[in-house]
């Protein structure tokens, strides 16, 4: 039993310098070649993409989208256009003045005629018929 405590410290140095040693061969033989592939390759063509690839495609993209939008807002003000005039065909030109004016009351007459030719426009505040209301 004192042989197996003995060992203890001694295979813990040994398992720490095997993970030390795995690590600086892991560090050297991925880690930095990848390290500079990065650096060295990826980055420039990264670069060029976005320069010479992606920014003049992003250019076109808007200026396009611009082109729409203004394609569209024409043809839909050339629709607005259209369809008032041939309401204006159909119908008539609006009128000029208030089109609501009328001789009385337009919620009692439902309007500009009344139901009865002889009937007269009525007030538009009813009497109360001798009922007043108290103050107090």
């Amino acid at each position: 039993m004192s042989n197996i405590r003995g060992q203890g410290p001694i295979a813990g140095f040994i398992s720490r310098a095997v993970g030390r040693v795995l690590a600086w061969l892991v560090r050297h033989l991925v880690a930095a070649p990848a390290a500079w592939v990065f650096r060295a390759v990826c980055t420039p063509v990264g670069h060029f993409l976005r320069d010479a690839v992606w920014a003049p495609a992003r250019r076109a993209a808007l200026d396009t989208g611009r082109a729409v939008r203004g394609a569209l807002s024409t043809a839909r003000e050339t629709l607005r256009a259209a369809r008032r005039d041939t309401w204006r065909a159909l119908v008539g030109p609006p009128q000029v003045g208030d089109a609501r004016k009328t001789e009385g009351s337009a919620a009692r007459t439902l309007g500009r005629t009344t139901t009865v030719p002889s009937a007269a426009p009525a007030s538009e505040i009813s009497p109360q018929h001798g009922r007043t209301a108290e103050r107090g």
